[in-house]
């Protein structure tokens, strides 16, 4: 839940939230502004701190990695369609950015993990004065509150040794400009920290205008040659206190190292930005400070000459394409192959703008072809229309509409096979009118039966109801070998009765 919160946040920076109108982005201020950040992402990060260094280091990465929508990113596939429908191909470099500043994060922030109440009031002093100029009463109102800890008791001997004071001036327009507090010159040298600032950044342009200012500063004292932009100048984080565990020790994972590989590797084409490639620099530093400190690792103290062999694993199986957790060994570790995992076809539906007339041909078709053979279909409409054909290879009772009786087909023209154990029927409709009339010289009914069925006539009358296919199913459920109750209402009628022969 709590990485949701953090996933959530950065989708929103992103834009993937935008159909959701400003209110949206309004939360996402609130769930970091000074007011409220104690408890809601410093609380976040705390948790997750504790979470990376209490379960195994692949299996967090491989959450953190699927919750920020870029597993398909990590695919060495020159042209990979994107499966996942969250958002559209143009967000997932916006998203990876986004996971390597939320690692970053992780591994370097110490709000919560043994960090003094003067080291952190100091720092969030530095940040506030890195975003912009201030004064006293916003320095005093945009301080982070902490619960349990006065951060008015060292607050004035903090600000004396971080900044200093710019006097009110007059401004040409006859205003007067308010005095004001700017960073000392060695903060922007040892005590700038991007990844705090993004962490406190309410608008990512106060994070473009610290280094914009940073920039400033840099060129000023002659390091900086012109017309090139410095990368942001992270920082080593601080001790964690000895109740904790380095949450640097998740870069040591097997996972992190495949995830750099494919970073690195598409860097070198072109696929991503600098502030990416800073940021994944930035943790292979750190990756390989904790390795140097960590002294159960033998295996970076030697260095093996010689050919390694190399491996070859499947696409975006990132735990399987280094051996070990040791870094030393998977830098010398040879991935010779990777097997691309094929995409699956996908049948598009087509939509055709064909006439109605065609359409109902079509669905015609169709019921036609839902005739199966082992009889489990009894009663098919077809729209209206002579027969002049009998359906071959079927086992099926047909009721035919003609329009003399001349024209008729005889009996023995429209048999059908005996052979099956089981009969259906397959009914038209009459041609325009409810009625038909059995007069002599008018309409007439042709039927073809089976062999083992005969036609019995049942009095004589001017008309007859033709019955509905309805009537002819209900019929074939009760078992009947006689008319329908419809058929049988009208008594003296002239009518064609099928009973075994």
């Amino acid at each position: 839940m709590f990485l949701g919160f953090q996933v959530a946040f950065y989708e929103i920076l992103n834009g993937l939230w935008v159909r959701n109108g400003l209110q949206i982005k309004g939360q996402a201020m609130t769930y970091i502004q000074c007011n409220f950040c104690n408890s809601m992402v410093d609380a976040d990060l705390y948790l997750l701190q504790i979470c990376s260094t209490r379960i195994a280091a692949d299996s967090f990465l491989n959450i953190v990695i699927d919750k920020f929508h870029v597993k398909e990113w990590m695919s060495l596939a020159p042209y990979q369609a994107m499966q996942n429908a969250y958002f559209e191909g143009e967000h997932d470099t916006p998203m990876l950015e986004s996971l390597l500043t939320f690692l970053a994060t992780l591994v370097s922030v110490r709000t919560n993990l043994g960090l003094s109440d003067t080291a952190l009031n100091r720092l969030e002093m530095v940040t506030l004065l890195c975003m912009g100029d201030k004064t006293h009463s916003q320095l005093m109102e945009l301080m982070p509150e902490r619960c349990g800890t006065s951060q008015s008791r060292d607050f004035e001997a903090l600000l004396a040794e971080v900044a200093d004071y710019r006097a009110p001036a007059l401004e040409a327009s006859g205003n007067m400009q308010q005095g004001m507090y700017v960073p000392k010159s060695q903060i922007w040298e040892k005590q700038y920290d991007p990844i705090h600032v993004l962490l406190r950044a309410v608008h990512r342009r106060d994070f473009q205008t610290s280094m914009d200012r940073y920039t400033e500063y840099a060129r000023q004292k002659m390091k900086l040659k012109p017309g090139t932009s410095p990368w942001p100048p992270f920082r080593n984080p601080a001790e964690c206190g000895r109740a904790y565990e380095d949450p640097r020790k998740i870069l040591k994972s097997r996972v992190f190292h495949a995830v750099a590989l494919v970073v690195l590797y598409k860097t070198i084409r072109g696929h991503v930005s600098e502030h990416v490639m800073a940021l994944m620099v930035f943790l292979l530093e750190q990756a390989i400070m904790v390795t140097d400190n960590d002294s159960e690792d033998d295996s970076s103290k030697m260095c093996t000459s010689g050919p390694q062999p190399q491996r070859q694993f499947n696409d975006m199986d990132l735990a399987s394409w280094f051996p070990t957790d040791s870094l030393s060994e998977n830098l010398r570790t040879v991935i010779g192959k990777v097997i691309l995992t094929p995409e699956s076809e996908v049948t598009p539906l087509t939509y055709s703008s064909d006439s109605d007339l065609d359409w109902e041909g079509s669905e015609a078709e169709n019921e036609m072809s839902d005739i199966s053979a082992d009889g489990s279909t009894s009663v098919l409409m077809l729209e209206e229309g002579d027969w002049s054909a009998t359906p071959s290879g079927s086992d099926l009772m047909v009721l035919v509409p003609t329009t003399t009786a001349q024209e008729s087909p005889t009996y023995a023209q429209m048999s059908l096979p005996s052979s099956s154990t089981q009969s259906q029927v397959l009914a038209l409709p009459p041609p325009s009118t409810s009625t038909s009339t059995f007069e002599s010289g008018n309409e007439s009914m042709a039927v073809a039966v089976p062999g083992d069925r005969s036609i019995v006539r049942i009095g004589q009358t001017v008309s007859v109801p033709v019955p509905s296919v309805t009537a002819i199913a209900r019929t074939r459920n009760n078992n009947a070998t006689g008319a329908t109750s419809s058929w049988q209402s009208h008594t003296p009628s002239t009518s064609k009765e099928l009973v075994p022969s």
